[in-house]
C-alpha cells in the first residue's frame, strides 16, 4: 500500500502541493479509521486494504 500511496502523492503534487496535501490527509483519515474498525465485527481488514489501494491505484494513474 505504501509503494501506491507514494506514487498517488508523486502524481498529485505534479497537479498541485495541495492537492498532495489533500491525498496525504485522506489516507491518514484511512488509517485511522482502520485502526479504531480493527477486530470488531463486521469488519473486514483485507476489503478495506483492498479497496483504499485501488483507490490509490486509480489516483496515480491520472
Amino acid at each position: 500500500m505504501n509503494e501506491v500511496f507514494l506514487k498517488a502523492v508523486a502524481n498529485a503534487e505534479g497537479g498541485s502541493h495541495r492537492a498532495a496535501l489533500a491525498l496525504t490527509r485522506q489516507q491518514r483519515e484511512f488509517i485511522e479509521k482502520r485502526n479504531a474498525s480493527y477486530g470488531r465485527p463486521g469488519y473486514d481488514l483485507r476489503q478495506a486494504m483492498a479497496e483504499r489501494v485501488d483507490q490509490l491505484g486509480a489516483i496515480s494513474k491520472q
